[in-house]
């Protein structure tokens, strides 16, 4: 399978998890609703939501490592090594400086910003997206990192209903840019 083919299934599984989570948070997370957010049908929706992520990222790993280094200016060893550092920078930040309770959300936007700027560049050393689309999926992918940060630091100072609601706007954000690489590649 070619790499730019597996980064592609790779981006698609990534959507799928996105879709899946949204179901769970609007099932698990509903404002008055009290349930057992990991057990029976909510635990099985959790799990395939976290083997569609699993199953993205090594796709798309798979077909990255395909990518030669360095063709059209592409490393994702420089992203990776970027991404620690941030995520550490924000992770001592949100905490010391927001007093912001640190939860698994903040891994995944930092984890999902490198994955995706990653396959950006992977995209366009495959000849799969233009200098231009490059440009504007790197500026996408870092305004939704942007947003998901906001509405990861305000969720927790808000009323339930807003709190549900701003929880959602990661979620929708980062399956729409996804499905915007995807249609924009020329596989």
């Amino acid at each position: 399978m070619s790499a730019a083919r597996q980064i592609l299934i790779g981006q698609i599984l990534m959507i799928a998890c996105c879709i899946f989570y949204i179901i769970w948070w609007n099932m698990a997370f509903r404002p008055g609703v009290s349930v057992n957010r990991v057990g029976g049908k909510y635990g099985v929706l959790l799990c395939i939501t976290a083997l569609c992520a699993l199953a993205g990222i090594w796709q798309s790993a798979a077909g990255l490592q395909k990518v030669p280094p360095h063709s059209g200016g592409f490393n994702g060893l420089y992203l990776l090594a970027g991404g620690v550092i941030v995520y550490i920078v924000l992770l001592a930040a949100t905490r010391i400086l927001c007093h912001r309770t640190v939860t698994t959300e903040l891994v995944l936007i930092v984890g999902w910003t490198v994955l995706e700027l990653t396959v950006a560049g992977g995209f366009f050393a495959l000849g799969q997206l233009s200098a231009a689309q490059k440009m504007f999926m790197l500026v996408l992918v870092l305004v939704v990192a942007a947003v998901s940060m906001v509405c990861y630091l305000a969720y927790y100072g808000l009323e339930p209903q807003k709190a549900f609601a701003i929880g959602s706007v990661p979620l929708a954000a980062t399956g729409a840019a996804m499905l915007l690489m995807c249609i924009l590649t020329r596989i």
